[in-house]
């Protein structure tokens, strides 16, 4: 899943652990309950490479919800879960995430190199 809110961002895995992810191997997750218990909400998070997945299920049915992912659908309702699905992620990205703006390995070096010489952060 691609969202902006995770966005030059890489997780931290003690504070995910930390927020109430589990951990299984490079595997991070997390489950939630949202909609007043309706729906439940699990989050992925790959600590290699910071990808992230989720899925709302429907408890009534047991089957996916998807329709808080398409953009042309609209509705009270939908609107509803897709507000509280993001709120869920940006607590997520808030929390356990830190910005990694740069991007190359010479560009780590450097931040490493500052940290570690001046304890400062760039």
């Amino acid at each position: 899943m691609k969202n902006g809110v995770f966005d030059l961002k890489v997780p931290n895995s003690e504070k995910l652990v930390r927020y109430g992810f589990s951990n299984n191997g490079d595997l991070y997750t997390y489950k939630k309950k949202i909609m007043d218990g309706r729906f439940e909400m699990s989050v992925d998070i790959r600590a290699a490479d910071g990808g992230v997945t989720t899925e709302v299920v429907d408890l009534c049915t047991g089957d996916p919800y998807t329709l808080h992912l398409i953009a042309e659908a609209d509705g009270a309702f939908i609107g509803a879960v897709r507000a509280e699905y993001g709120c869920v992620l940006k607590e997520i990205a808030d929390n356990c995430f830190e910005r990694d703006v740069f991007k190359s390995d010479i560009a780590h070096k450097v931040i490493k190199y500052v940290s570690d010489k001046y304890g400062d952060e760039l």
